[in-house]
């Protein structure tokens, strides 16, 4: 399964498109790094969703080293459609913790259930008919609804995280 989901990304549409087009459009999108969507949870994530314009609808599939993951839903807006975009994004997900690094915990993995808010730049560094790529700055903060509780950062201010990835998106074509 890993190792599908590391072939995925790589996988180019059988037809060309000609970037996104007006109404809904399909997307696959691959990120390396702290993500606006899963941060800590998701350094690697797979993202389907749908676009229209400047909006996005989406689920996640994210991990980190296979020790954290989880999956979750989310909408995304994009300002503009320039070469440097300003975006927010909200999403709620479930993540997963397997008891690798803690001796004392069992064997149960551990669950629990966030939603995020996050706003940056997108600046894109590479675009073709079919696969469009950014770097992406910004911040997130999370709420824990475990803890009841803001999501804390080890940084001198705990309630934000950094947002800095590389994103992969394939354009899936429309059905005709």
């Amino acid at each position: 399964m890993i190792l599908l989901l590391l072939l995925l990304p790589f996988s180019t549409p059988s037809e060309e498109v000609s970037g996104p087009e007006p109404g809904l459009q399909k997307y696959v999108e691959n990120s390396f790094g702290l993500t606006e969507k899963m941060n800590v949870f998701g350094m690697y994530s797979l993202t389907v969703g749908l676009r229209d314009h400047s909006d996005q609808y989406f689920v996640v599939l994210g991990t980190t080293f296979i020790i954290f993951g989880g999956v979750g839903v989310g909408w995304k807006h994009n300002f503009s459609d320039s070469a440097v975009s300003p975006y927010t994004c909200v999403t709620a997900y479930g993540v997963y913790t397997l008891p690798a690094m803690c001796p004392n915990c069992g064997s149960i993995p551990k669950t629990r259930a966030y939603a995020s808010g996050s706003a940056g730049l997108e600046f894109e560094i590479y675009k073709s008919r079919s696969r469009v790529s950014h770097i992406q700055l910004g911040v997130l903060t999370a709420y824990s609804f475990h803890d009841l509780a803001i999501f804390e950062s080890p940084s001198d201010i705990p309630w934000i995280w950094p947002v800095v990835n590389l994103k992969i998106s394939d354009y899936v074509p429309a059905s005709r």
